[in-house]
């Protein structure tokens, strides 16, 4: 029973990161790249040379973007899919947590 119930709170939390993944699989394939704010592209891509990474695929936002509310427009560079997925992953965590403590033991 216990298990199965934790398969149930698992659910919610893997919809909201899939949810979150399809918005930003879908503003990037529709402008072939992330839109970014100019600053936050910047500071992208300065984090990525100091780290050593390869540049992200980040694109200036222009007056021709598609679905732009969906783009990295929110403070320090995030989308409204990357809110979700780390709202869904944050869920994941506390339901884990719990559930090895045995707070949500049985129904």
């Amino acid at each position: 029973m216990r298990l199965k119930r934790l398969v149930k709170l698992f659910f919610v939390p893997a919809i909201i990161v899939l949810v979150g993944t399809i918005l930003n699989v879908i503003v990037i394939q529709a402008n072939e790249g992330m839109p970014a704010n100019t600053g936050y592209g910047v500071m992208n891509h300065r984090a990525c040379d100091i780290l050593g990474f390869p540049y992200p695929k980040h694109i200036p936002i222009y007056d021709g973007t598609k679905f732009p509310y969906l783009a990295d427009i929110l403070p320090f560079g995030f989308s409204v899919g990357d809110i979700l997925i780390l709202g869904g992953l944050i869920a994941y965590g506390i339901i884990l947590i719990l559930g090895l403590k045995g707070k949500l033991a049985s129904e």
